[in-house]
């Protein structure tokens, strides 16, 4: 039996795709780190 490397596969993602992943997950990082940074901000100044 031959394996050919198809693009069907799941475990062969294409490049675009793990790219677009990769920017997807860093913009959801900054946003959670922007959260984070506001919410001290506000803690600050509620007192």
């Amino acid at each position: 039996m031959e394996i050919k490397n198809n693009q069907n596969s799941p475990l062969e993602m294409p490049l675009s795709c793990k790219s677009a992943l990769e920017r997807i997950e860093r913009e959801i990082r900054e946003e959670d780190e922007r959260q984070k940074a506001s919410e001290k901000g506000s803690k600050n100044s509620h007192k």
